[in-house]
C-alpha cells in the first residue's frame, strides 16, 4: 500500500471513529435522560431503593457538585479557612503537563535534552488541515 492508500485508510478510520463518538454521545445523553426520569419517578413515589428481578439493587444517592473557578477561588479558599480552619487539604499544586509539553515543543527539545525521569517520547503523527467532521 502506498502513502495515499494509507492516508485514505486513515480518513476512513477517522470518519468511523467520529461517527461512533457522536453515537456514543447521543447514547450517553439518552442514558442520562432515562436516569433523570427514573430518579424523578422514585422521588415521586417516595422510594429510596428498589430491588430488581436480575438481582441488582438501585438506590438514590445524593450527588454533590459545586463551582470552583479562577474567578471565585479566593472566596472559596477564604470560606474554607473560615469554616475549616485552613484550606491546605483542598489545595493541590502540580505541574501543568499540557503547558510543559507545549514548552518542550516550542524549544524543539529532543529525548536527550531532558532528564530520563520525564520519559519524553516523540513520535511522528498526522496533522490534517481542512478536515470537516462528517455526519
Amino acid at each position: 500500500m502506498n502513502a495515499k492508500e494509507k492516508i485514505d485508510a486513515f480518513y476512513e478510520a477517522r470518519e468511523a471513529y467520529e461517527q461512533a463518538h457522536k453515537l456514543s454521545g447521543e447514547m450517553f445523553a439518552a442514558m442520562k435522560d432515562a436516569e433523570r426520569a427514573a430518579v424523578d419517578k422514585m422521588l415521586e413515589e417516595g422510594l429510596k431503593s428498589m430491588g430488581r428481578d436480575d438481582g441488582t439493587h438501585v438506590s438514590l444517592r445524593k450527588q454533590y457538585t459545586c463551582s470552583v473557578t479562577l474567578d471565585n477561588e479566593d472566596q472559596v479558599r477564604q470560606w474554607l479557612v473560615d469554616t475549616n480552619g485552613d484550606d491546605a487539604q483542598f489545595v493541590v499544586e502540580k505541574v501543568h503537563k499540557p503547558a510543559l509539553l507545549e514548552w518542550m515543543r516550542e524549544k524543539a527539545m529532543e529525548v536527550g535534552d531532558v532528564p530520563d525521569f520525564l520519559k519524553l517520547n516523540t513520535t511522528p503523527a498526522l496533522s490534517v488541515r481542512g478536515w470537516k467532521t462528517r455526519g
